[in-house]
């Protein structure tokens, strides 16, 4: 299953038994952070799914967003955190990596349960969708995503806007469907990428047991396989064919 789309399944389910979640979402990121934009994590009262970096730091904030969850006492509760991966900097992560990151918490609760099906159907659909958390909404926007996968502006303390275009942001085109090329398409089915796999062998057992592409054409020889191959930013050609 796609990390995204089980992430925000494990907060539906919460919220529909009427507990609260608090979601942390990477905000932003530069120099080695461990946390890169984008990656999420939902803390639970007695569970938590998800990654925004690891190590002591998580820790430290997982912790903090259990705290802050308690003390909303069902009112809307939301921060901004900021992370520097130094020893000896006030904003100190504990972790020595170098770098920085901005942690947004936002507390959920069965009020936000109808945005987060709406997400979860559109991780499912792969519809062109834009999430939006801001200090006064959560929501998703129906309108195509610009040119980003994501934004993130800050204009005071607590006034923000996070944007991020939902579903995968990279795309992986496989031409070739052998051994090697099935277990490629099994690990990059962890990460952020929609794969596709081509190959001009019908018979073919491996592309058969290969169930971790989301997309597998035949077609009749690689004469004109530019022709299936999208172009532009974070688009992955692997050739992977008998030449």
């Amino acid at each position: 299953m796609n990390k995204e789309l089980e992430i925000w399944q494990f907060a539906a389910e919460k919220l529909k038994r009427n507990e609260s979640v608090m979601l942390l979402v990477v905000a932003e990121s530069s120099g080695s952070s461990p946390g890169r934009q984008g990656f999420k994590m939902i803390v639970a009262e007695d569970e938590i799914i998800g990654s925004i970096g690891g190590g002591v730091m998580e820790v430290r904030l997982a912790e903090f967003a259990k705290v802050k969850s308690k003390k909303a006492k069902g009112k809307s509760e939301f921060a901004i955190v900021e992370q520097v991966h130094r020893k000896s900097s006030a904003n100190s992560s504990g972790m020595i990596c170098s770098g920085r990151q901005t942690v947004i918490f936002y507390r959920l609760d069965s009020s936000h349960l109808k945005t987060i099906r709406e997400i979860i159907s559109t991780l499912e659909n792969g519809q062109p969708k834009v999430l939006q958390i801001s200090n006064f909404k959560f929501q998703i926007s129906d309108r195509r995503a610009e040119d980003f996968d994501f934004k993130f502006e800050q204009s005071g303390e607590n006034d923000f806007l996070y944007r991020e275009k939902l579903g995968f942001k990279n795309r992986l085109f496989i031409i070739g469907g052998g051994h090697c090329a099935l277990a490629l398409s099994e690990l990059m089915s962890k990460m952020d990428f929609h794969i596709s796999l081509f190959d001009d062998r019908a018979e073919l057992n491996t592309i058969a047991k290969n169930k971790f592409v989301h997309h597998k054409q035949l077609i009749d020889c690689y004469e004109n396989i530019g022709e299936f191959i999208e172009s532009g930013n974070n688009i992955y050609v692997v050739v992977m064919t008998l030449g």
